[in-house]
């Protein structure tokens, strides 16, 4: 029945709560899970104090990007500084308004242009891209192939000029020439 005095020495341990925001290209690793969209993840732990501590992980998750791109071009193509002359695919990497990776890839053909032959021969003259020839010769036209390149066409003309002729012919009754009576 006497009084008894006790003294509580308490210590309160509070539990936590918070966040942590995270911006990732494709895919984060936390806590040993791979997260791959966007969006809110809630982890629970212990702390030092064994009590509960909650943690939220606001993510959003910026895809890397691909992109091709199909360039036809003449003798050569100069991309990011590099000058390619033969047909081919070529790749380069980025980084996006996210800092993620952006690959493009670059499908070029080379087209050269032609030189093409044209032998003719032609009685008296020859008319080619709207000018008369007269005489043998060489004549060269530049023109712009399906790609837009030069094509070369070299004319080898042969000019033949006719002749006249007369022939003197004394027939009794009628004559036949050239299968006519």
């Amino acid at each position: 029945g006497c009084d008894s005095l006790m003294t509580l020495n308490l210590t309160i341990n509070n539990s936590y709560t918070g966040s942590v925001d995270i911006t990732a290209c494709d895919s984060l690793v936390w806590d040993s899970v791979t997260y791959y969209s966007t969006g809110s993840y809630t982890n629970s732990y212990l702390n030092i104090n064994d009590c509960d501590s909650i943690v939220t992980l606001n993510l959003i998750i910026n895809n890397s990007s691909a992109t091709s791109l199909d360039i036809i071009a003449c003798n050569d193509y100069e991309w990011d500084g590099v000058v390619y002359d033969s047909t081919g695919s070529y790749t380069n990497s980025y980084l996006d308004i996210n800092s993620c990776d952006s690959t493009v890839t670059l499908n070029l053909t080379i087209s050269t242009g032609s030189i093409n032959a044209l032998n003719i021969t032609a009685c008296d003259s020859f008319d080619w891209d709207n000018v008369t020839y007269d005489s043998t010769g060489s004549y060269t036209n530049s023109y712009l192939d399906i790609d837009g390149c030069d094509s070369i066409v070299i004319l080898s003309l042969t000019i033949v000029t006719g002749s006249s002729d007369s022939l003197d012919v004394t027939a009794c009754d009628n004559y036949s020439w050239d299968g006519v009576v």
